[in-house]
């Protein structure tokens, strides 16, 4: 895990990238966007880093 970047939980991305949580999901799964779940925890996190890279080639 990169420990310098900020660190957005599922909801976040949903509402930045104006899409339904479900949709979010289905990106994690799909292995298309990057998750974390810390060590001994339940819910899972994204990079922003990692969000910005997913959402590059969208927006070009």
């Amino acid at each position: 895990m990169d420990k310098t970047s900020k660190w957005l939980m599922p909801k976040d991305v949903a509402l930045m990238a104006n899409v339904k949580i479900e949709t979010v999901w289905k990106w994690v799964r799909e292995g298309k966007l990057k998750a974390y779940r810390p060590q001994g925890g339940r819910r899972i996190l994204i990079s922003e880093n990692d969000l910005n890279e997913f959402i590059k080639p969208i927006c070009e």
